[in-house]
This record gives structure tokens, C-alpha cells and sequence, in this order.
């Protein structure tokens, strides 16, 4: 049996017009005529596309995946298609038809993958368990944008979360806290870019000059005090 994300799904020949096309389950900002018209003429030359996916919720049948497949049916007037289906909740699919447009070969726009982050979000894609938030890095890393770009917008689309994760985000793979406030970010990336110049030199006389540098500062930070060391991660 074939597997969504570890969920079971069946294969049906379903009518077309059954089939329930939520706006808010397409990412995508809109359906390219381009794509349906690629499909259009592959139906029509014969070739048999991919099922296009649905979820069956509350006896609904969602479209999850196949926007361009079925606009290119309902051009050439067709009344059924092949789907696979997978039974779950509204909250589940709304993910999966997301998570679809990741694993498309049409790159997504900036403005679509804010969608798909969105989606993820408002899915509580983000929870890790009952209650524990996910870190910056490691919803990137699930939507394919930088950790800095997923904080900025959560700030500005779920301010509240943001300021939960603020004082209370978990290790991430970055291993830094967000508990250490969001001024942490360019701070450490002052000290990536450092290391960078450093390590690109083979002067040895210009990397023992950085070196000292680095200790004195170091050296003025510690003795500035109100500071300590934050706890070890947790794995």
C-alpha cells in the first residue's frame, strides 16, 4: 500500500466535480496557464499522469496535490480521474497540500514559500509533542529557508509565537538558544565572518594579530560582567 508521510492511502477513480478545491490549501500564488496546458496536451496524446492527491475529510475529498492536473481536465472537459486518497483531518491535509509544493520541481517564489511557512504554522507543524516549539533552524531547515528568514517572518505573521520562542525556543542544530534574546543572531554572525577572514589568511603574522585581538576583547567582555553561561544543551 502506498504511504503519504507514513499514512496509508488508497487508489479510486473519483468524478471530478466531488472533488473540493480549498483557496487556502494552494500556496502556489497562482495556477500557470504554461503547466496546464503541458498537461492538456499530454491527456490528450494519451500519456497517463500521476493521480492527482486527495485527502477525505468529514466525507469531503480535499484536493492535497494536482492543481495543474485537474485544471487541465476540466479544459478538455473530463468527469473522472485516478486519486489517491488519504483519510485524516482538514488541519492534516491543509500540510500535506503544502509540503506537496516543496517537493515540486517548479521552484517556489519567496512570497510562496511565506505561504507555505504560513501553512506550516497554522498547522502546528512547529510543535513538537504537546507544547514544546520547534527552533528557528530546524523549521528552516523543513521548509528550505534560512533560520534568519523564518525568525523575521514569525515575528511579523505570528508575533505571539515569536515571543514565545523568545524566551523559550529549545536547542536547535545551530546549538544557541533563542532564550539568549534575538540579538544573539548578529552577534554570532560578526564571529562566523571573523573566522572567516582569519581562516582565509595564511599569514602567520596577520593571524596572531587577530588572535590577541580576540583575547583582549574577550578578555574586556568578561571583565564588563552581567553575564553568565547559559546551560548545557539538552538532546
Amino acid at each position: 500500500m502506498t504511504k503519504i508521510n507514513d499514512t496509508p492511502t488508497t487508489i479510486e477513480h473519483v468524478k471530478i466535480s466531488q472533488i473540493v478545491r480549498y483557496p487556502d490549501f494552494q500556496v502556489r500564488n497562482s495556477i500557470k496557464p504554461a503547466n496546464v496546458k503541458r498537461y492538456a496536451d499530454l491527456l490528450k496524446a494519451g500519456v497517463k499522469l500521476a493521480p492527482v492527491v486527495l485527502a477525505r475529510c468529514d466525507g469531503m475529498l480535499l484536493l492535497v496535490d494536482g492543481w495543474h492536473r485537474l485544471a487541465a481536465m476540466d479544459q478538455l472537459e473530463q468527469s473522472y480521474t485516478e486519486a489517491m486518497i488519504v483519510d485524516c483531518s482538514k488541519q492534516r491535509a491543509q500540510w500535506l497540500a503544502a509540503e506537496a509544493n516543496l517537493k515540486h520541481g517548479v521552484q517556489l517564489k519567496t512570497s510562496e514559500y511565506r505561504n507555505v511557512f504560513k501553512a506550516y504554522v497554522s498547522t502546528r507543524q512547529h510543535i513538537v509533542g504537546k507544547s514544546r516549539i520547534k527552533s528557528y533552524r530546524d523549521i528552516g531547515i523543513e521548509i528550505g529557508k534560512p533560520h534568519t528568514t523564518i525568525r523575521n517572518w514569525m515575528l511579523k505573521d505570528f508575533p505571539e509565537i515569536a515571543k514565545r520562542m523568545g524566551a523559550e525556543e529549545p536547542v536547535g542544530s545551530g546549538g544557541l538558544r533563542a532564550a539568549t534574546a534575538p540579538q544573539i543572531e548578529p552577534a554570532t554572525e560578526c564571529l562566523k565572518s571573523l573566522n572567516t577572514l582569519f581562516q582565509s589568511s595564511t599569514d602567520p603574522e596577520y593571524r596572531g594579530t587577530v588572535i590577541l585581538a580576540v583575547r583582549e576583547m574577550l578578555s574586556d567582555m568578561e571583565a564588563s560582567g552581567g553575564w553568565r553561561a547559559p546551560p548545557p544543551p539538552t538532546f
